[in-house]
């Protein structure tokens, strides 16, 4: 799987905070003689969403945790459209900086970078949802 989603802003008066940012999709090394990944398997190192700004009143919701797809993960709701996180990094997708508010209130957090996927193997076929799209090498090179 992929990133956690970062955590809303916390509602607290004038010290209301952004939101953080969403966590790395991280890396996977799938490493056999024979690697066979068929139709229903899912392989993800997507980045979780960034989280939401707090307010005076409201705190902000978390992104969401980087999806087994190679959907984004949304980033969580703050006090508006302004205030929201950004989406985490998918598939061939960057990922998406929190909106620069233009206001008083606090930013979201952006979106967590996507990963990688690496496969090494002397023989491999890949029908499943590998997000994002591996970097294939020989069985053991580096």
């Amino acid at each position: 799987m992929g990133g956690a989603g970062g955590s809303g802003g916390t509602a607290s008066g004038l010290d209301a905070a952004g939101g953080s940012g969403g966590g790395g999709g991280g890396g996977i090394l799938l490493e056999a003689p024979v690697l066979e990944l068929e139709l229903a398997s899912t392989i993800a190192a997507n980045g979780g969403g960034g989280g939401g700004a707090g307010s005076l009143n409201n705190a902000g919701s978390p992104g969401s945790n980087g999806r087994a797809s190679a959907s984004p993960a949304p980033g969580g709701s703050g006090v508006g459209s302004s205030t929201r996180g950004g989406a985490g990094g998918a598939g061939t997708t960057a990922a998406v900086a929190a909106p620069n508010t233009g206001s008083p209130n606090n930013a979201g957090g952006g979106g967590g970078g996507v990963g990688r996927v690496h496969l090494r193997s002397a023989q491999s076929g890949t029908s499943g949802t590998i997000s994002p799209p591996p970097t294939v090498g020989p069985l053991g090179s580096q």
